[in-house]
């Protein structure tokens, strides 16, 4: 586990556990209920239940019965193309994803239910399969930490998994994507899933990449373009931030569009306190 993880404040975390696991006990628990059958409504029933076809047919009021799924899945698509290695102070992009792994895994698995995750990049898909043991953590735990201490020459490739995902009609699970990706999406997929599962898109990024904060002249890679800026200059840097802000405000407002939740992150965030924000507000 990360030094991160060890300094963590019990207390803290058990808040974050417990907001975490009342978000998914309350207000996405349609999400997991699965249709039963049709039968006439009594007194106690909620209304958003009522079919209002079925009973216009029928000229009485009938509600759809549901069955709770209790086994919720919580799986991660973690991006591992070149950018996600990318660090300009203390940590890459693809460490801040496996600390945002860490506290939410834990957070689930403690109870008992499964986790997985998939690691993409336009070469190879790693597909660790879904378990609910503490075992399964650490394994996978190991495996985030060999893919970060690699170096990758790979692009990104969403579309692709979340394809696979599309045709195995994956549904009742928690789907967090995390990638500084913010270019074009198939929308079919991104839709479709979104009917069946609660998904969030994580955007990890590097602080110095939006900001350009420091005085010296420094390429980036962007959109598989090399860029020299050089950020003394105070118009050309503006000119490249609003830019950016642009970018990652358009994208935003495209997974909001699909019916996906949206969270942004950097490497010089207090990562517990801005998933504690996140699930608070989603109450």
């Amino acid at each position: 586990m990360s030094n991160n993880f060890r300094l963590i404040d019990i207390k803290t975390f058990k808040k974050v556990s417990s907001l975490f696991a009342w978000n998914y006990k309350t207000n996405f628990l349609w999400a997991w209920m699965e249709f039963d059958e049709l039968r006439q409504y009594s007194f106690w029933d909620d209304v958003k239940n009522i079919d209002w076809l079925a009973s216009a047919k029928n000229s009485k009021v009938f509600v759809k019965k549901y069955i709770e799924e209790r086994e919720i899945e919580l799986l991660f698509i973690i991006d591992t193309w070149t950018s996600m290695y990318f660090w300009f102070e203390n940590k890459t992009k693809l460490e801040i994803a496996k600390e945002i792994f860490e506290i939410l895994a834990l957070s689930w698995i403690k109870n008992q239910n499964k986790i997985w995750v998939i690691f993409y990049n336009n070469k190879e898909i790693i597909d660790l399969k879904s378990k609910k043991t503490l075992q399964n953590f650490f394994l996978i735990k190991r495996k985030f930490d060999e893919i970060i201490s690699k170096d990758s020459l790979a692009t990104s490739n969403i579309n692709k998994v979340l394809e696979n995902l599309f045709k195995k009609q994956k549904r009742n699970s928690i789907i967090f994507i995390m990638s500084d990706y913010l270019d074009e999406i198939n929308e079919i997929y991104f839709k479709a899933l979104s009917n069946k599962n609660d998904l969030i898109f994580i955007n990890t990024f590097d602080d110095f990449e939006n900001n350009l904060d420091w005085k010296w002249f420094y390429n980036l890679v962007w959109n598989q373009k090399n860029i020299e800026i050089n950020i003394e200059n105070k118009d050309k840097k503006e000119k490249y931030i609003n830019l950016r802000n642009e970018k990652i405000s358009k994208f935003k407002k495209k997974i909001f569009s699909l019916g996906w939740s949206y969270l942004k992150t950097s490497n010089i965030d207090d990562i517990f306190s801005v998933l504690y924000k996140f699930f608070k507000l989603r109450k």
